[in-house]
């Protein structure tokens, strides 16, 4: 009996991640799977192009580091090197310390000569080059979405020819980050050049230097553009910037959605009123080079409000110089009160020279939707402090706030222990950074009746004085300032706050589950369970049935005493991201439903893992499903119909594997998108907000089926053989009838044969289009037997003869299995298939599956759908 997996590939690629090459590379001896994931891991993101080459051939150092190929390349050194060459997604060839040597020009001209094909890496994604940028051209192809150059002013002479082999060889680039000290003016025309030949560019980083009139017009003219950042990383120089900054044209930008720049305040405010236009401006980072009076800050606010009411990360930067000139210097609130009227804000960040005068009660109130909110954390305030009861409106009214940075004064003055405070209900990080403490005691109590468990505080000593020596780690020696002393006595007594407070919690919590505990024990004491009070009066009926005048109308349940249910009687206040140890729920009477209608969560099919989507009510789906009752033989209170995002799939999962999914998890997910496929994140993207999603795919339905293209009912879905006994997939389509598996959850039954199987192997057009599914799935889908470019034509004409073919009906796509043939002709990577470019095979499959309404597979189930298609 073939064992069962422990965990999908997804899983084992998240925990071999954490290893090192060396590692990777034992872990790859293990079995096929593990040699697949772990060399896929090693080989995704190459920081060192040496280590590449020696893939290659082997290398031989020379002089300075530079390193040579050791004989001439020959066709098979080309062969063993294209399974590694698959795997390579990211190239950084930067010169840093990641970077174990260098490439002499002459092995690049080698590679160049002798290569088998222009995309040496073909599944190359991202390409960052900054030694020789000129060679980068041999890793060029249509594929890569990515492209990174650094240079300097030695090879301005090699960026004309460089530009234009990246219009030429890219012209599907995404991104573009150019890092350079070169001025603007040196290659202007070279870039604006690149610019227009890139219609399909969503971001750029530039140096602040090229905000000259023609580039800022090149880029308002991109349909695409949604990010740009003018940064002074790399080799770039801020004393070069224009003495103004351009002014972009009405209707300029139009899809931008994130902008972040280096200027001066006066020409910050400038460039943001001149973008009145971009009203879906989401993302605005500002990092002045100057330090900023309050006009100007104040100024460049109200420019926000004008031209970009709709942002939601907002972060201003200026320029910070230690030591202060008076500590006492403030920036009154007045001046930060336009923030107020950004009422769409989730990530607020302001750094500024002096102190911030802050109404955190204002502030609160304006901006309930805030996740992340930093206020000049680490400036002391010592004319007019926030003491800690100004954390109040922040938990009061900020339910989503997840990090806060704030200046207190956690004296006496400002702790008052309350009753029951409003307590933070997502709060990670309390950031303090220099705030004055005098005793950790009442601090402590007072934080933990307000913060979440496991909630971090932090502090971080700034320098704050211009006393002491520079040590080796760019901080302060011997430096005898007060405030300096001041600060880390302050920091040691938040360490202890931080002990005391995460104590104290866990106690609270403790203490609340020993109160559920006692109030669990007196519910069921004062209510039997009914099963047991049936039987006790059946006993007693049977007992006493020569007394039947007397006791026969006794009720079959006896009724309880009327007492407060357990939602009534909370005794602590709770907070939602406590610890909760998994209990029964005591018996009760009537059941309770666990889920609602229109409920988000997370559900779990056999031999998949979670995924999200919809409780919705089974008679509105009637018109898109067969069965609107649960499978025979489950109880039909424990099973909850669900839609699955985005393909709009149901299925009937018992309650025990379906989770409710809080819209702070779905934010949390989609933070850290690394290693998730693109399904996954619009998945969660859609569970956020699926009103919209339900919209547009009811559109679509009805259009769908007022243009008479009616899909195949569900009934004559293709239904897994007998060797396959699993569950449906998320990847593969959701079952939505038949059977009950082991687990208790709606399958697709296996046993019985479709219906007008038999009779369809008589009629002569269903066989037709069979035999048309046999040759498309022989030329295009035999895994040992790649496609022939001189088969392309005839298959062509079958395309051709599919697309006229009038009489397509449901039966017959079941029958030959043709709409699944074409969701994986679809699906194929590029330069699978010869000749796709001339023939469109891919695209004319993707419409062609589309209007049957075959759902699309996910990449991890291609090959297996390809190898239980039937012949």
């Amino acid at each position: 009996m073939k064992c069962q997996k422990p965990f999908g590939v997804e899983i084992l690629a998240s925990i071999l991640s954490y290893l090192d090459d060396a590692d990777l590379s034992r872990c790859a001896t293990v079995s096929k799977e593990w040699s697949s994931v772990s060399l896929d891991l090693k080989w995704s993101t190459v920081t060192d192009l040496v280590r590449l080459l020696h893939a290659l051939i082997p290398l031989t150092q020379g002089a300075n580091n530079v390193y040579r190929f050791s004989r001439t390349l020959g066709p098979a050194d080309w062969k063993r090197f294209e399974p590694t060459a698959a795997r390579v997604r990211h190239l950084r060839y930067l010169q840093d310390a990641t970077t174990s040597g260098r490439i002499h020009p002459q092995s690049f001209q080698d590679i160049g000569f002798t290569r088998l094909r222009i995309d040496i890496l073909p599944n190359l994604r991202t390409l960052a080059w900054g030694i020789d940028p000129i060679h980068s051209v041999l890793f060029m192809h249509p594929g890569v979405r990515v492209f990174v150059a650094s240079f300097t002013t030695m090879q301005v002479l090699a960026l004309p020819n460089l530009f234009s082999n990246v219009a030429i060889r890219i012209p599907q680039l995404k991104t573009l980050d150019l890092r350079t000290s070169v001025p603007v003016n040196t290659i202007q025309q070279d870039f604006i050049r690149l610019i227009q030949q890139l219609p399909g560019l969503e971001s750029i980083n530039l140096p602040p230097n090229y905000l000259i009139d023609d580039c800022i017009d090149a880029l308002s003219r991109l349909s695409q553009l949604k990010k740009i950042t003018l940064s002074s990383q790399g080799p770039g120089k801020l004393a070069d910037l224009p003495a103004s900054v351009a002014t972009p044209s009405p209707g300029s930008f139009p899809s931008i959605s994130s902008m972040t720049f280096s200027l001066p305040f006066a020409a910050s405010t400038r460039l943001i009123y001149n973008l009145s236009g971009c009203r879906h401006l989401e993302e605005l980072g500002i990092h002045s080079t100057e330090f900023g009076s309050e006009v100007s800050i104040h100024d460049l606010l109200e420019a926000i409000c004008s031209s970009a009411p709709s942002v939601k990360k907002l972060s201003i930067h200026p320029k910070i110089q230690f030591p202060h000139e008076d500590p006492k210097i403030t920036l009154p609130f007045e001046r930060l009160r336009p923030i107020s009227n950004l009422t769409e804000l989730t990530h607020l960040s302001i750094h500024y020279q002096h102190a911030l005068t802050l109404s955190t009660a204002d502030l609160a109130q304006s901006l309930p939707h805030l996740q992340s909110c930093y206020l000049n954390p680490y400036i002391p305030n010592l004319s007019n402090p926030l003491h800690l009861d100004s954390l109040i409106p922040f938990a009061r009214h900020c339910s989503h706030l997840r990090e806060l940075g704030l200046y207190l004064s956690a004296s006496e003055e400002g702790v008052s222990l309350c009753s029951n405070p409003p307590a933070f209900r997502s709060l990670v990080t309390l950031d303090v950074g220099n705030s004055h403490i005098e005793d950790h005691l009442p601090v402590a109590l007072f934080l933990a009746q307000l913060i979440p468990f496991r909630c971090v505080i932090t502090t971080q000593m700034t320098v704050v004085c211009g006393g002491g020596e520079e040590n080796g780690d760019g901080g302060k020696t011997n430096c005898d300032h007060c405030l300096c002393k001041a600060c880390s006595r302050h920091q040691q007594c938040w360490a202890k706050v931080q002990h005391m407070v995460e104590a104290l919690v866990r106690w609270r919590v403790e203490e609340r589950r020993k109160a559920r505990a006692e109030i669990r024990e007196e519910f069921a004491r004062l209510h039997p369970p009914l099963g047991q009070l049936q039987k006790e009066n059946a006993d007693a009926q049977i007992a006493n049935s020569d007394k039947n005048d007397e006791l026969s109308n006794v009720p079959s349940i006896i009724p309880s005493p009327q007492i407060p249910s357990l939602q009534d009687a909370r005794l602590i206040p709770d907070h939602d991201d406590a610890p909760r140890q998994s209990s029964s729920q005591p018996p009760s009477i009537e059941p309770i439903p666990k889920f609602q209608f229109r409920d988000i969560v997370t559900a779990v099919l056999t031999g998949t893992s979670s995924w999200p989507g919809m409780i919705v009510d089974p008679k509105n789906t009637a018109s898109l499903m067969l069965r609107t009752e649960p499978p025979n033989g489950v109880d039909g209170d424990d099973m909850f119909l669900v839609r699955f995002f985005p393909r709009g799939d149901y299925a009937w999962i018992p309650s025990k594997d379906i989770k409710r999914l809080p819209n702070d998890e779905i934010e949390a997910f989609l933070e850290e998108p690394y290693k998730k496929s693109e399904e996954i994140l619009h998945a969660y993207t859609i569970a956020l907000d699926p009103g919209e999603w339900e919209m547009l795919t009811e559109e679509r339905l009805a259009a769908e089926r007022e243009e008479g293209e009616g899909s195949c009912p569900p009934h004559l879905k293709k239904r897994r053989g007998a060797r396959r006994r699993s569950g449906g997939a998320v990847g593969s389509g959701l079952p939505v009838e038949g059977g009950v598996n082991g687990n208790g959850k709606g399958v697709v039954n296996s046993s019985s044969p479709a219906p007008h199987q038999h009779d369809l192997s008589l009629n002569e057009e269903a066989q037709k289009v069979r035999k048309w599914r046999c040759g498309l799935q022989k030329c295009f889908l035999t895994p040992k037997s790649p496609p022939r470019e001189e088969d392309m034509p005839a298959m062509a004409d079958i395309f051709t003869t599919i697309e006229n073919f009038p009489n397509m009906k449901p039966e017959y796509l079941q029958f030959s299995k043709l709409a699944k043939v074409m969701r994986l002709i679809s699906s194929l990577e590029d330069g699978v298939l010869p000749r796709d470019g001339e023939f469109r095979f891919r695209s004319r499959a993707t419409k062609l599956a589309e209007k049957w309404h075959y759902p699309l597979p996910t990449t991890s189930t291609t090959q297996a759908g390809v190898a239980s298609t039937g012949s």
